[in-house]
């Protein structure tokens, strides 16, 4: 899939999260966006890595989730702030290397 693609997945996701498609049940998205009881750390949902207590990306909204790739490929959804971002590429060691810091500017950036 191209980076287009997955940012059309991400907004379908961020759709479903505020209740603006008929295509999942109400409530789906927040309740697939919700810790699960056999995940202890609790940042992982219904097929969703959270960041639960900022326990992922500290810097980042709490709300935000995502689905992530096996060398770092993420699609990000912040709720709150009606935006998704999509990383593509390969990393190497350490695959969230440099994610947070660029979305970080980007939410801020925004905020200006």
């Amino acid at each position: 899939m191209t980076a287009r693609d997955w940012l059309r997945v991400g907004q379908f996701w961020l759709d479903a999260w505020h209740d603006r498609t008929d295509i999942l049940p109400e409530g789906w998205q927040r309740e697939a966006t919700q810790p699960s009881t056999s995940n202890w750390q609790g940042n992982y949902g219904l097929s969703f890595w959270l960041n639960t207590e900022g326990s992922q990306f500290p810097s980042l909204p709490k709300s935000m989730f995502n689905a992530g790739g096996n060398a770092g490929q993420r699609v990000m959804v912040f709720p709150d702030q009606e935006l998704v971002i999509v990383r593509l590429g390969l990393s190497q060691s350490g695959v969230d290397q440099g994610v947070e810091l660029f979305s970080r500017q980007v939410l801020d950036s925004l905020e200006r």
